[in-house]
């Protein structure tokens, strides 16, 4: 921008057809070899993230900025100068393979659900109550992650962070329900939390169909995992119960 600016925006840049590329496929191109990086910081960007970068937004990556000042060029007086007179390499490094292991953080998380999904069997055919440490694990986890996005999206001035779907599943109102005594958890105002926590779950999967929020892969094993266990704990703590 600053070298635009400089000249008088009189630099045009050879548009050559290129594919679409959102601002978080760009981002995936340099964190591939990092899922765990990667999925990270998927959970907190947020919708702009999403949108189709122009060939200038493009160069907020230094790589694709060397691409197109490469085929710009000068526009002075009816003459056409190169922008670039030559590219010279300073410094050459060989690139590390990182070990990331056998397994995704996804397979990780699906494993959990698979865990998950039998512990919930268990309890229902045999206990007849839930383990309540699971959920409170789960309310925890879900709601500080949830904590850390309001405070990315509403107390920062960082603007991808911005609009960002993932705190309808990692609400902060979780650690209401992590924190709570279980004898509460029967209450209208819980129960009713929890019915609206099931809602914006459901709410998700609306969202991800038409593709308004592209959401990391680790998201659906753990939106499943909170479907179980919510529906768990709403019929464990239906009115006639008298256990959880």
């Amino acid at each position: 921008d600053l070298l635009f600016n400089a000249l008088d925006n009189n630099v045009q840049i050879d548009l050559i057809p290129i594919p679409d590329k959102s601002f978080r496929t760009l981002i995936h191109e340099f964190l591939g070899l990092y899922p765990w990086v990667l999925d990270g910081q998927d959970l907190l960007l947020g919708v702009g993230t999403d949108k189709i970068a122009s060939i200038n937004q493009q160069m907020f990556l230094p790589s694709y900025m060397m691409v197109h000042f490469a085929r710009a060029n000068l526009m002075s007086d009816n003459h056409i100068t190169p922008l670039v007179k030559q590219t010279n390499i300073l410094l050459e490094f060989e690139t590390d393979t990182p070990d990331v292991g056998p397994f995704s953080p996804s397979l990780y998380i699906w494993i959990l659900f698979l865990i998950i999904i039998a512990l919930s069997i268990y309890e229902l055919r045999i206990r007849r109550q839930s383990f309540t440490f699971i959920n409170r694990l789960l309310f925890l986890f879900t709601g500080l992650i949830g904590l850390l996005i309001c405070y990315l999206w509403f107390f920062t001035k960082h603007g991808v962070t911005n609009t960002n779907l993932n705190l309808l599943w990692a609400l902060p109102t979780n650690l209401i329900l992590a924190l709570s005594s279980r004898r509460f958890w029967n209450t209208l105002i819980i129960r009713s939390l929890m019915y609206f926590s099931l809602g914006s779950i459901l709410l998700v999967f609306c969202f991800s169909l038409f593709s308004i929020q592209n959401f990391p892969h680790i998201v659906y094993p753990i939106l499943l995992i909170m479907l179980v266990r919510y529906i768990q704990i709403i019929y464990h703590n239906k009115p006639q119960h008298k256990d959880i």
